[in-house]
């Protein structure tokens, strides 16, 4: 998850996020946005992109290999509050 599209209010039984999915592969062309396949940033331990971009290296370490962070690429996603409230506790 990226962060809150917002902020989980009192009664209220959804909250939507905003969410940076990650591909398995090279994603697929949109040129009518301008986006091309190699628009992508590798994740280490990623050994099989050979392009420009050098991998990220998340901490703690990515526990999949071959994967991809697409460029560009975010959906929202809808969460059920529990009953008794949220925590925000950090």
């Amino acid at each position: 998850m990226s962060y809150p599209a917002e902020l989980p209010l009192p009664g209220a039984r959804w909250c939507r996020y905003y969410v940076k999915p990650i591909g398995m592969t090279l994603r697929p062309p949109d040129y009518a946005r301008g986006i091309t396949p190699d628009m992508v940033i590798p994740i280490a331990l990623n050994r099989h992109y050979t392009g420009t971009r050098a991998p990220a290296h998340p901490t703690p370490s990515f526990p999949f290999g071959n994967c991809y962070h697409w460029i560009n690429n975010e959906i929202t996603v809808r969460i059920s509050v529990p009953k008794h409230g949220v925590e925000h506790a950090y």
